[in-house]
């Protein structure tokens, strides 16, 4: 089975006191100027979503589990 290798990804968590000195840091650092916001709720549904990724991976695997089952084992009774 393929191993997944997540690449790293760093959250800079951006408020109203915070946004001069984040914006000099990633300045500082050589680092575009670009946010990606999320609200709260748009950031809860990310998690939510990604919960139902896995929820589906996990339920097609068993799928395709028990197809190679069914396969093999109709296979084992024809020989």
């Amino acid at each position: 089975m393929d191993e997944l290798t997540l690449r790293p990804v760093e959250w800079v968590i951006v408020t109203e006191e915070n946004i001069e000195e984040v914006f000099s840091q990633l300045s500082k650092d050589g680092q575009n100027l670009a946010l990606f916001a999320l609200t709260d709720t748009g950031y809860e549904n990310l998690g939510l979503n990604i919960s139902d990724i896995r929820q589906l991976v996990q339920q097609q695997r068993a799928i395709i589990l028990a197809y190679e089952n069914y396969v093999n084992t109709d296979a084992e009774n024809i020989e």
